[in-house]
């Protein structure tokens, strides 16, 4: 299993390739998707907010947030590149 780093490079590495073929994403769909997964889910925190209808914000990356700032960025990359 591959890096989320190497996996943000090579995507950020086809955004910069003019004749970019669609069909590369291919080997980054399971990456995509796991991220996708992973930074849909609301930590314990955010959930206990939820319940008592306190809002919370992950945007301002507490420490007991769950979600990673590279699953977004494969999450924003893989989009960007899917719908030139």
């Amino acid at each position: 299993m591959m890096e989320k780093e190497y996996v943000i490079s090579e995507l950020i590495r086809f955004s910069e390739i003019k004749d970019f073929k669609k069909e590369y994403l291919y080997f980054f769909k399971d990456y995509y998707e796991q991220a996708k997964i992973a930074y849909s889910n609301l930590c314990e925190k955010c959930i206990e907010y939820e319940k008592i209808d306190l809002p919370y914000d992950c945007l301002s990356n507490p420490i007991y947030c769950v979600k990673n700032r590279n699953d977004l960025k494969i999450i924003t990359l893989y989009e960007e590149l899917e719908n030139e």
